[in-house]
């Protein structure tokens, strides 16, 4: 609510509280004389309904009969728009026509000798009866212990049955029920009052989201309450309130307000606990003072943790409080008891709104991780983190991971359109992936054209460093199939992935943020297998992986030691081994003759570990280690001062 104030040459000429759309501008004709400075409700050229102020004579050209226009947004906002021939000022500012403009109270606009004021209603408490009551017992947060109250009773003489009262409770204002709940001596009847409670609790059971809750609560409330108006609210971290339903009662005459009381807001803010209080004489009608007493009551809507998240609040005018057989019978205590009783049933609403709200971020959550274990886990593995759901809260491992990458991709889709790039990529990805389930891997994650994934803890298996190993054979493989039968799409090029493998401990579990969950693994063990993934380019080796890794497999794969490596960002060297998926005996006499050259290398005797890294070659011709065993081990021979048993790669 805002309240305008029309000065000419300083004089107060008209006092108004809005809460919609006003127009100022000239009378229509002499005949509109008698509304001159005086409000009056009307609707708009555009059909639009309206508060029409005219402040000037219709003989005054100047001004037109639409000159401005003044809609608040809310409590401390309003827009103003210029729509006539003369130029209004707001502290020098000249309004441009027809270009709204929102600013925040109070301002004051100027058209020559006429000033108007816009300020904010600061609703003011009784001083008698201005203090904000708060409902002794505290609501309870979502899924605390329930255990410890009791709603137990019996009621063999009950008028209705429960289902009788679930179906009426939102027609049956709470005045039709007051014989029932109010003695003699204006004490609660708690039979009664539980039994219209219950009926309450089903209502909103069939809201699907936390809006609704919202906005089914607070419609229970106003019909059950028998409220003039009535709003819920949530609440934000940085402790702004914001409305997000609000309904008026059909049968209230009152004029509509757009949000509740600041007083009581603010005590359902700091205590947390549902609260009251009457108010008098506030500016809450467009154009006169309401005369009269209302009541305001609110209850927080809160979090598992306890914390205040949201609030239901209503208010009612005390004038048409009771029917007049009611009125006779209830003296203060009475009425005060009543206002206690709607305090009551606003936290129950409030509660189920709270667990429903809880409820939905429960099932939230849950969707998220179904939808996370369909797209990176097995089944068996699905079946244990739901059995164990900490497992992806996050925890160290050892784990091995695997990077796959495809060979030459920026070279061949260079020469790609978009769409068939992206069906390349697609499928070539999809096609690694497979492999990595049917080994009971987990698929991490795609960095463009390289897959991600883990073995190891979360899946129970024990052979982790095996399975990896093996499950990276079948990308070889599978890519090699892929890679004929897309050659000729690819331009008479093929294809090729090279694989990195490492085993060690890790982080792994939600990488991501409390919004947007991302199962994942870091550390440097992961580092460090992508990094073998990098190298495996300059040794032209399809298969690395590190001795961590080629210490578990227990001589289950053919393998040679390549040497000690220094990779970039990974502090320590790493010996390297290239796997071979058979034990053919032409591989196993290379295998041994390598790593006897690298002995006699790595031992300074580079002569002998020339004449041997030699002799592979005339068998082995494109075998890249070999090439690079020689060409250190004569380097050496020429300059021995250049020996180092570490390989430097200083790139990635």
């Amino acid at each position: 609510m805002i309240q305008l104030t029309v000065f000419e040459r300083g004089n107060s000429k008209c006092i108004a509280q809005i809460d919609s759309l006003v127009w100022l501008g000239r009378e229509y004709s002499e005949a509109e004389s008698t509304r001159i400075l005086k409000p009056y409700d009307t609707t708009d050229p555009k059909g639009l309904k309206c508060i029409r102020i005219a402040y000037v004579s219709h003989t005054d050209h100047a001004i037109s009969r639409w000159s401005l226009s003044l809609i608040p947004i809310d409590s401390d906002r309003v827009r103003v728009e210029s729509a006539g021939k003369n130029s209004y000022t707001i502290d020098g500012f000249i309004l441009e026509p027809f270009k709204p403009i929102e600013f925040k109270l109070p301002i004051k606009i100027k058209d020559r000798s006429w000033t108007f004021s816009l300020e904010p209603i600061v609703q003011k408490v009784n001083e008698e009866e201005g203090f904000v009551n708060v409902l002794e017992f505290k609501p309870i947060a979502p899924y605390s212990n329930y255990a410890s109250i009791s709603l137990d009773f019996e009621d063999t003489n009950a008028p209705q049955s429960i289902e009788d009262l679930s179906r009426n409770a939102m027609i049956a204002p709470l005045q039709n029920r007051l014989e029932h709940s109010i003695d003699s001596k204006g004490q609660l009847d708690i039979t009664v009052v539980l039994r219209m409670l219950e009926g309450t609790l089903g209502i909103i059971q069939s809201a699907v989201t936390d809006v609704e809750f919202f906005e089914r609560a607070v419609q229970v409330m106003v019909n059950l309450l028998d409220l003039d108006q009535g709003w819920a609210l949530t609440l934000n971290k940085m402790g702004d309130w914001k409305v997000v339903a609000t309904v008026q009662n059909p049968r209230s005459e009152q004029p509509f307000q757009k949000v509740p009381n600041d007083s009581l807001l603010s005590k359902l803010k700091e205590s947390g606990q549902s609260a009251w209080m009457r108010l008098g004489d506030q500016n809450l009608t467009r154009s006169e003072i309401l005369i009269g007493l209302s009541e305001s009551v609110g209850a927080p809507v809160l979090n598992p943790s306890g914390q205040v998240v949201g609030g239901l609040c209503g208010v009612k005018f005390v004038d048409d409080y009771y029917s007049n057989a009611t009125k006779d019978l209830l003296n203060k205590s009475r009425s005060q008891t009543l206002t206690e009783l709607r305090v009551i049933i606003m936290q129950i609403l409030a509660g189920c709104v709270a667990s429903g709200i809880a409820h939905l971020t429960m099932r939230s959550e849950r969707d998220q991780l179904e939808t996370m274990l369909e797209q990176y886990f097995t089944k068996k593995v699905s079946e244990r983190i739901k059995t164990d759901p900490n497992l992806l809260r996050g925890s160290e491992y050892e784990i091995t991971s695997l990077f796959c990458d495809i060979r030459n991709f920026s070279r061949i889709s260079a020469n790609l359109e978009p769409d068939l790039l992206l069906e390349w990529l697609q499928e070539s990805l999809s096609t690694i992936s497979e492999c990595v389930p049917n080994y009971d891997g987990i698929v991490v994650d795609y960095i463009g054209d390289e897959l991600m994934a883990i073995w190891g803890e979360i899946s129970t298996e024990t052979d982790q460093a095996a399975r990896a190993v093996k499950a990276g054979f079948a990308m070889i493989k599978a890519v090699e199939q892929l890679s004929d039968i897309w050659k000729d799409r690819l331009g008479g090029k093929g294809f090729s992935v090279g694989v990195g493998i490492n085993t060690g401990n890790a982080f792994v579990g939600n990488i991501g943020t409390p919004r947007k969950l991302k199962f994942g693994a870091i550390g440097n063990s992961v580092n460090l297998a992508s990094r073998v993934q990098g190298v495996t380019k300059h040794f032209g080796c399809p298969f690395l992986v590190t001795h961590n890794t080629w210490k578990q497999l227990d001589s289950q794969f053919l393998g040679r030691r390549i040497g000690s490596v220094s990779l970039v960002n990974i502090p320590d060297p790493v010996d390297l081994y290239q796997v071979f998926s058979d034990h053919d005996p032409e591989k196993l006499n290379m295998c041994q003759n390598y790593e006897l050259a690298l002995a006699h290398f790595e031992n300074q005797e580079f002569s002998e570990a020339s004449a041997i890294a030699g002799q592979i070659l005339n068998h082995h011709r494109d075998d890249r280690p070999s090439i690079i065993l020689l060409q250190r081990a004569i380097g050496c021979l020429i300059d021995p001062d250049s020996f180092s048993k570490t390989i430097v790669i200083t790139g990635k």
